[in-house]
């Protein structure tokens, strides 16, 4: 159940008011559609301080948002750069991420521009 993932930040302070955190997963999830720099580096940060684990992540992404979403290609492309950012941060090979990566700046700066 959800609820379960949620951790209560006051038991007992307020009478009428249950305030809640969400699980590092969900937290990290919930910044998967802006995926500003700030979010890109918030989730490194998770990564490397819980650690998240990557198989976990995927899962809860098919599961439980992938089909909530509005462009669940991009966002695909985004978890997947995501996972290949994390094993670099964390020593490991990931095989051709440069190339993608180089790919998502272009297409994020591009966005950014004709936003403007």
């Amino acid at each position: 159940m959800i609820e379960n993932r949620l951790t209560e930040m006051f038991p007992g302070a307020y009478q009428h008011l249950r305030i809640c955190a969400l699980d590092p997963y969900d937290l990290a999830l919930s910044k998967l559609e802006r995926n500003s720099q700030r979010d890109r580096d918030d989730v490194k940060h998770l990564a490397h301080s819980i650690p998240l684990g990557l198989k976990i992540l995927k899962e809860r992404y098919e599961k439980e948002l992938r089909w909530q979403l509005g462009n669940p290609e991009r966002e695909d492309l985004t978890l997947r750069l995501w996972t290949e950012m994390i094993e670099e941060a964390r020593g490991g090979t990931t095989g051709g991420v440069k190339p993608l990566i180089d790919f998502f700046h272009r297409f994020s700066f591009a966005s950014q521009r004709s936003a403007s």
